[in-house]
Order: C-alpha cells, then sequence, then structure tokens
C-alpha cells in the first residue's frame, strides 16, 4: 500500500481508530496515518497489525453482531481494546453512532450541529426564503390524519401529489410518496409508530423527473473547500432485494453531471450553508442533496453533516488533498498544512456501485482489482486509492468474508471503476454487469438454521 500526498503536511502518527463492520470506507486512512486502525468483521489480507477482526477477540460462545452499535457493547470489544492497547486511541464517529461510544475519546465536538442542520424541518426554517426549496408546508404529523388535509395540500402546493418526509433520516428513509387519500393514511400509519402527533415533518410538492444531484464540501482552515458535482444511485432492481426499503445504491463523479450555471448556483447555495455552519462551530466534510427539474431549476433537498456514502471516492480522486483526510484532521484539531490550495488536482471522473444480497447464502469472492474478464490483477489499494489506474479495470471491495453467511438484503460488496458504471437514466454499464455476475456466480445457499436460530454453513 502506499499514498502520496505532497502537498499536505500533517502528524501521520496520530492514533486514531473507527468501528466499519464493511472496511472500505474507512481503507484509505489506513494509507494516510500510520497507527490508524479499522475494526471490522472478516478478514482481509492488508494493513497486517491495524485491520482488526473483532470475532477474533470472541469466546466461542459469543457472537458479535455486524451493526456498529452491537460491536460496541460486545464484551469481545472490550477485550480487544486491552489486548491490543487502544485505551488511548480516539475514536472516529459520526453524530448517528456517537451515542454508542462510552467511555472513549471521541474526535467531534459537532454533534449536536450536525443533527441539527441534518433534520429536513430545521434546515428549511434556518433558510426560508433564502434557498430554493421545492414548496413545501411544515406541519405536526397529527394534521395528516385530519379528512380534509390531503386535500388542502394539494391545493396549497398546487400538485396531485406530494413527498412527505421525516425530520431525520438520510439515504430516502423517511421519505414517503402520497398520491391519494389512502397512500397518506398509509403513511401516517406507519409513521405513528415512531412519532409522536405533535413532530414536525415536511411535505413538499413532488417535482416532476428529477435528477439528483449533490456536492460535498469540506470546511477547513476557516475556508469552505467545495467538490465537484456528483450523482446518486437509489434503489436500482439489479442490485437490490425486493421489498427492502430504499436502498443507497452508489454515486457518480464528474463535472459534466450538471452545467457550468447549475454548479455556480450550487456552489453558492452550498457556501451559504456552510457559512451559517462554520460560525456555529461545525469542520469538516458535509454535503448537499439538489433536485434538478425538467427546466434546469435546483432546488435543495438536504443537508449531510457528515461523511458520506460517496465521500471515499471524491476522496480517492482528490489526488493532492482528499476531503476525507481534511475531515479527519480538522476533527482532531491536529495542526497541518497545505500548499497551493487553489491548485489542487482532482481526477476526471470515478463511479462505484453496491452490491445486495437477493437471498441468504454466502460468497467466496475476494476483494481487489480485476481486469474487463474479472480476473485478479492486483491487491486492494495497491494504486494508492479505491480506484483502478485502468478505465478497463475494477475494484472490487467485499463487505463479507469468504463463507460468511449474509441475510438478504444487506449490502455485500463495493465495485468501483475510473469509467461510469452507470449513466443519467440509471442504466449500468456493461462492465458493471461483468462485476455484479462474477460475484454473483460465487453464491452458494447451502446454509442451515439450526434450533438457536443460529446460521451454520454446511
Amino acid at each position: 500500500m502506499n499514498s502520496h500526498l505532497p502537498k499536505v503536511r500533517y502528524d501521520k502518527s496520530l492514533r486514531l481508530l473507527t468501528v466499519r463492520p464493511g472496511i472500505w470506507k474507512a481503507a484509505l486512512s489506513l494509507l494516510w496515518f500510520d497507527n490508524f486502525k479499522v475494526i471490522t468483521v472478516f478478514d482481509v489480507p492488508i494493513a497486517p497489525g491495524r485491520l482488526l477482526n473483532i470475532n477474533h477477540f470472541a469466546t466461542k460462545s459469543e457472537r458479535v453482531g455486524r451493526l456498529v452499535k452491537d460491536i460496541y457493547s460486545s464484551k469481545a470489544f472490550a477485550r480487544m481494546v486491552q489486548r491490543e492497547q487502544l485505551q488511548d486511541y480516539v475514536h472516529i464517529v459520526n453524530h448517528k453512532t456517537a451515542k454508542h461510544v462510552q467511555g472513549y475519546a471521541m474526535l467531534g465536538g459537532i454533534d449536536e450541529i450536525a443533527a441539527r442542520y441534518e433534520n429536513k424541518v430545521n434546515i428549511r426554517k434556518f433558510f426560508e426564503g433564502r434557498l430554493p426549496f421545492p414548496k413545501y408546508r411544515i406541519l405536526q404529523l397529527g394534521m395528516l390524519a385530519e379528512h380534509d388535509t390531503y386535500a388542502r395540500l394539494c391545493h396549497e402546493l398546487g400538485v396531485d401529489d406530494f413527498v412527505v418526509q421525516t425530520g431525520s433520516g438520510g439515504g430516502g428513509r423517511g421519505t414517503f410518496f402520497v398520491s391519494d387519500v389512502q397512500e397518506m393514511a398509509q403513511v401516517v400509519a406507519l409513521l405513528s409508530e415512531s412519532l409522536s402527533p405533535s413532530d414536525s415533518i415536511v411535505v413538499s410538492a413532488r417535482i416532476a423527473h428529477p435528477q439528483e444531484r449533490s456536492l460535498q464540501a469540506c470546511i477547513a482552515q476557516g475556508r469552505i473547500h467545495i467538490g465537484v458535482p456528483q450523482a446518486q444511485l437509489i434503489r436500482h432492481k439489479d442490485l437490490v432485494s425486493e421489498g427492502k426499503g430504499v436502498q443507497f445504491c452508489g454515486g457518480r463523479i464528474e463535472a459534466g453531471l450538471v452545467s457550468a450555471t447549475q454548479y455556480q448556483k450550487a456552489k453558492e447555495i452550498v457556501r451559504a450553508i456552510g457559512t451559517m455552519m462554520m460560525r456555529e462551530g461545525y469542520k469538516g466534510v458535509f454535503g448537499v442533496d439538489f433536485l434538478v427539474d425538467e427546466t434546469g431549476e435546483l432546488y435543495v433537498l438536504e443537508v449531510n453533516a457528515r461523511l458520506t456514502g460517496i465521500t471515499p471516492l471524491l476522496s480517492s480522486l482528490q489526488v493532492d488533498a482528499p476531503f476525507m483526510l481534511l475531515h479527519i484532521l480538522e476533527l482532531a484539531d491536529s495542526q497541518y498544512e497545505i500548499a497551493d490550495l487553489d491548485q489542487l488536482t482532482i481526477r476526471e471522473s470515478g463511479s462505484f456501485i453496491i452490491l445486495y444480497a437477493k437471498q441468504m447464502g454466502s460468497y467466496n469472492f475476494l476483494s481487489g482489482i480485476y481486469n474487463d474478464k474479472m480476473q485478479p490483477i492486483g491487491p486492494p489499494l495497491e494504486t494508492g486509492s479505491l480506484l483502478p489506474e485502468n478505465s478497463t479495470d475494477v475494484f472490487v471491495g467485499m463487505r463479507v468474508g469468504p463463507g460468511e453467511v449474509v441475510e438478504r438484503g444487506k449490502a455485500i460488496a463495493y465495485i468501483y471503476a475510473t469509467s461510469q458504471l452507470f449513466d443519467d437514466t440509471e442504466q449500468l454499464s456493461d462492465q458493471a454487469y461483468k462485476a455484479i455476475r462474477a460475484i454473483q456466480d460465487t453464491f452458494s445457499n447451502r446454509v442451515l438454521i439450526n434450533v438457536d436460530k443460529n446460521v451454520i454453513m454446511y
């Protein structure tokens, strides 16, 4: 593994760790820091001694779950901290996972700010009349149950259908499309399971045939640095299993995703949001999601005040000063220098997709770089990033170990490429399908479930 960042001078000896059941979102940090540890749930032959499988610290009677909260709450985690002498390591978390970290030092101090700005109700209140949101109303959940609310909202918003969103919930979670009274009743019943009648929600006019676009930015050294345009892929039929809700399926980055005028407007919006966040003390990476309608108008959808699923891709393209690295340094309050801050290099384009299990079973595919015939040609991170050098190659990062049983609907692999693995119509490329087939060809459904509901391979 190697990483060459000649324009950034920083302390590579910082003692940091992160818990990542699927390691690849954090893998770049293994290149940037000499003492960085990633706690995961399966073995990957990279960074010996710094990629720790939590299951190696569990007793035969212990079964550690795959979620971050499961790992932190396990006896195996406490045992690992003692054996590996990780007591003085600082934990990298976001505002959604910080509550699971008890008794350990954490990077941050921005959790409360992040939670406020990620709330879809708050962001509209903060910037009402100043930013272009789809036409909306903020009301209490209980009001949706009133008999005339559907007709009144359609009239006020000037639409025949609309979108209901809870304050929190990213990646499409907490978002519902409503086109009649019956659907609204179903949404109210579903939301009432977790929200009270007095909780605020957002009801917005539905934009017809929109394109979703986003920008990531990083508040570093008192300045707002803005990345290149991004597109997300949500719930693609060939990547997810049916009936598993909204799932984030990947992203792509290239300058041509928006026009020069749209990019300039989007940057102004991001800068306005970032300026207010910075005044409150926020630092590091944040993202803003947009909708682009059929006329080319731009609308703000939401703010993601944290590292996002696309951050590793963007950081792999940023040759000189990756946003993810700056995010860590800022939250660690570590001194660093960047040369030629206004002349940083970024590779032209890249993309990735996420493959989910369509049924319970196991896979026997290994992480690494593969050529256009899906033959292995190099180990993970050989290029100093998640992206292969050649446009005909792909990097496959497995989220499960060989033979490990995975439930239907769980993410099993990330596939990265410098080419575009999907287009504006969400059509996957031939290169994407080759990789998908190669992974799926190793699938085995030979599993048993015993009386204790433990999954066993035979």
